[in-house]
C-alpha cells in the first residue's frame, strides 16, 4: 500500500501530484527559513558573542543551519526520484533540528518576556515544524524507511540533550550565576593651610571590582559638603526627637537644625572605563577652603554606576544639555512636586546598550540607558533608567531595577558618607 506514492514520484517533482508537490514546497520553504535566521544567528554569534559559551552556542546554531539547508536539498531527491535512500532521514533530521533550534529561541524570548517582532518568526517556524513532523511521521512514514530506528533515536536525543544544556547554561543559568562585586571607598587625605589661609584637604576614591566578571563603570563621580549645625538653647523634648526618628532624620538632642552646602562636585574616570575581575582604580581630587570657620565638618560621598561587561554592549556616551531644542525634560519622578530639587540644574547622558549575543537581541527590545545628574540645593541627585524610545518619563519600578540587575548587572555603588571634623 505504501508502494505507490513512491513509484509516482520516480520522474522526480514533476510528475508527483498537486497535494505532494505543496507539501515539497512548504517543506523547502521552512527548511531555507530556518537555515537562514539560525545561520545569521550563528554567524554574528560565531565571531562576536562577548563569552566564550556564547560563541560556542553560534557554532552550534551554524551546525543546525547547516543541517537545515542539507534537508532542503533533500526534500528534491525525496519528493522525486527517491534514488538516495537516506533523503527521508536527512530531511526528518532538519526538520527535527530547527524544531529544537526554534523551541530554544522561543524559551529565551518568552524567559525574557518582552515583544519582538521576531516573536511572529518564533511562533510561525514552530508551527511550520509540528506540521513537518506530521507528515515526516505520519504521512510519509520515513521512521519505517530508517535501517537502525533505535541507533538514530539515541543518537538525535544525545544531540538535542547536548545542544539544548549547553544553550540553557550559556543563555540561562550562567549569566546569572557569576557574582558582580564592585565596591566603592572614600576618605580624606592631609590638610594643608596655605600662607594666604585656605585651607586645601585631598579627598580619595577608589573603585575595586572583587566579583568573577569585568563591569562597566558607566559613571563615577563625588561630592563634597560643608556641614553646619545649630546649636538649641535647649534641650529638644522627647517628642521632637521621637518626629526626628520617624521622619528617618537625625536625632540630636543639643542641634536645633543642620545646614548643608555642597562645596564641590565633580566625575571621576574617563567615559568607556571598565573594570576586570580583581582589578581597581582610585584618583584623588583638591578640595579648597575659604578662610574662617564656615563649617563644622566635610561630608565627601563618592558614587558609582557599574553592569557587567560580559552582558552588554555600552555604546558612546552622548551628554545632552537642558537648553537644546530636542533634549526631554528631566522626568517628575527624580524630582516630584514638593522636592527641595525640582527646577535645578542638571546633566543628561544616554548610553546605546546592546545585548552581549545575537539572541538576546533579536529576543529583547531594544533600549537605551539615561543618566540624570541632579545638583540639588543640598546634595547631587543620580538617577538612571533603562528605556525604549519615548519612555524616559515612566518611573522604574523596583521590579524594573531587579530585572536589570539580574539581566545586566546594572546597579548602583556607592561609599556612603564619610565626615571629617575641622577644627576651630
Amino acid at each position: 500500500m505504501n508502494e505507490a506514492p513512491r513509484e509516482k514520484r520516480r520522474n522526480g517533482l514533476s510528475g508527483i501530484d498537486t497535494r505532494d508537490r505543496v507539501t515539497a514546497v512548504l517543506m523547502m520553504c521552512g527548511l531555507l527559513a530556518g537555515a537562514w535566521i539560525v545561520g545569521r544567528i550563528g554567524l554574528l554569534d560565531a565571531g562576536g558573542a562577548l563569552s566564550y559559551l556564547g560563541r560556542m552556542t553560534g557554532f552550534l546554531m551554524l551546525a543546525a543551519a547547516a543541517m537545515a539547508a542539507l534537508g532542503a536539498v533533500a526534500v528534491f531527491d525525496f519528493w522525486g526520484k527517491r534514488s538516495n535512500r537516506l533523503s527521508g532521514p536527512v530531511v526528518l533530521l532538519a526538520v527535527l533540528t530547527v524544531l529544537v533550534a526554534d523551541f530554544m529561541l522561543l524559551a529565551v524570548q518568552i524567559q525574557g518576556g518582552e515583544f519582538t517582532p521576531y516573536l511572529v518568526l518564533w511562533i510561525t517556524l514552530g508551527v511550520w515544524s509540528v506540521w513537518a513532523l506530521w507528515v515526516m511521521l505520519h504521512r510519509e512514514r520515513v521512521w519505517s524507511q530508517i535501517s537502525a530506528p533505535r541507533s538514530f533515536a539515541i543518537g538525535v536525543f544525545i544531540t538535542g540533550l547536548v545542544a539544548v544544556a549547553n544553550f540553557s547554561y550559556s543563555q540561562i543559568y550562567q549569566p546569572y550565576t557569576a557574582p558582580q562585586l564592585v565596591l566603592t571607598r572614600a576618605k580624606f587625605g592631609e590638610s594643608v593651610v596655605g600662607e594666604e589661609g585656605y585651607a586645601r584637604i585631598i579627598v580619595h576614591a577608589e573603585f575595586k571590582n572583587e566579583g568573577k566578571v569585568a563591569a562597566h563603570l558607566i559613571h563615577a563621580s563625588y561630592s563634597v559638603t560643608g556641614r553646619k549645625a545649630v546649636m538649641s538653647g535647649k534641650p529638644t523634648s522627647s517628642e521632637e526627637r521621637l518626629q526626628a526618628l520617624v521622619a528617618d532624620q537625625e536625632m540630636n538632642r543639643d542641634v536645633d537644625s543642620v545646614a548643608r552646602t555642597v562645596l564641590k562636585v565633580g566625575r571621576l574616570l574617563k567615559p568607556g572605563f571598565y573594570l576586570e575581575p580583581g582589578e581597581s582604580v582610585s584618583e584623588e581630587r583638591l578640595i579648597e577652603l575659604p578662610k574662617g570657620k564656615l563649617y563644622d565638618a566635610l561630608e565627601l560621598e563618592v558614587h558609582g554606576l557599574v553592569a557587567r561587561k560580559d552582558r552588554l554592549v555600552l555604546g558612546v556616551e552622548t551628554r545632552r544639555h537642558p537648553w537644546k531644542a530636542d533634549e526631554v525634560s528631566l522626568p517628575d519622578w527624580i524630582t516630584p512636586e514638593g522636592d527641595p530639587a525640582r527646577g535645578s540644574s542638571y546633566a543628561h547622558y544616554t548610553y546605546n546598550m546592546t545585548p552581549s549575543n545575537t539572541i538576546l537581541e533579536f529576543t529583547r527590545r531594544p533600549v537605551h540607558l539615561d543618566l540624570w545628574w541632579v545638583f540639588g540645593p543640598y546634595e547631587p541627585i543620580l538617577s538612571a533608567a533603562l528605556a525604549g524610545k519615548g519612555e524616559e518619563s515612566v518611573e522604574p519600578s523596583t521590579g524594573d531595577w531587579e530585572s536589570w540587575f539580574t539581566r545586566y548587572g546594572l546597579s548602583e555603588t556607592t561609599s556612603g558618607r564619610v565626615e571629617l571634623p575641622l577644627g576651630g
